[in-house]
């Protein structure tokens, strides 16, 4: 059971710490999620004072929509972020990328279990490969006292309607607030003094973190209509020049990265995004 005298952050997707160590150090006890067993022992190490204070805790499980089941963790053999239960994106990491994965069976866990273990949290950060949204649709099965005022998720860049389907998810859950945030930006983010969540403190993201939230993310929060206008109009420069835009379907595979690296010069950037949302 984590300490109940300050407020829990859900790290689901812990993958490496990225995250972890920073709300850690902002002073927030973590809950940390992590299918990998090899990625969960190797967060026990690296945050063995945490976890012997209490601070932390490591759950070596996979989020499903059924708790204590075993399912099967498809684990990248060269790009451990890409880990996932979802068999269409281990078909797209093997097909696309060219990375395989091998098959492990990992035991799972849901929303509400972490909730009857851990206590209400004030965050659930969600980055686990494919399966998100999934995962943010637990949260309207919760009571609305076990609700978390913020959660994160990493948008989908596939299509519009994906977006949406996340949107609605928030929705669902109780969330009327949204900001849009470029995670391929998040090296660039600096915590505010004075702190609005946590201690103050200095820190440098490292690539591929959640980076702020809550009251500290630097975007304004705006409602369901304004989020959506905003990320139709990033869509544009993902169909363009993403991984599965125009440019890269189209141009020559010699010269398809500098095409694009000049299209990001020209302001035609397609990066990712993290969706937030709020609660009243």
């Amino acid at each position: 059971m984590v300490a109940s005298d300050a407020q829990i952050v859900f790290d689901i997707g812990a993958h490496t710490g990225e995250d972890t160590d920073f709300y850690l150090r902002k002073g927030f006890k973590v809950v940390a999620v992590e299918a990998d067993p090899d990625l969960a022992e190797a967060l026990k190490r690296k945050f063995a004072d945490p976890l012997t204070r209490g601070q932390l805790v490591v759950e070596a499980k996979a989020m499903f929509n059924e708790p204590g089941q075993t399912i099967t963790l498809f684990k990248n053999t060269e790009i451990s972020a890409w880990n996932t239960i979802n068999p269409t994106f281990r078909d797209r990491n093997l097909n696309v990328h060219g990375k395989p994965s091998i098959e492990i069976q990992v035991e799972t866990t849901t929303l509400a279990r972490l909730v009857e273990l851990h206590g209400k949290p004030y965050m659930v950060k969600i980055d686990i490969e494919g399966e998100d949204v999934n995962c943010l649709r637990q949260v309207k099965e919760l009571k609305p006292v076990d609700r978390p005022q913020f959660a994160s998720i990493e948008c989908d860049i596939e299509s519009l309607e994906g977006f949406e389907a996340e949107l609605q998810a928030f929705l669902a859950g109780g969330f009327t607030q949204f900001a849009l945030i470029p995670q391929h930006e998040v090296h660039n983010q600096v915590p505010p003094k004075p702190a609005k969540e946590g201690r103050e403190i200095d820190y440098q993201f490292q690539k591929g973190a959640s980076g702020l939230f809550g009251l500290e993310i630097p975007a304004k929060w705006v409602s369901k209509d304004e989020i959506l206008a905003e990320y139709r109009q990033a869509w544009k420069n993902i169909a363009l020049n993403g991984n599965k835009g125009t440019l890269n379907r189209w141009a020559p595979v010699a010269i398809r990265k500098y095409v694009r690296g000049a299209f990001n010069v020209l302001g035609f950037k397609a990066g990712w995004y993290d969706l937030h949302g709020r609660r009243p």
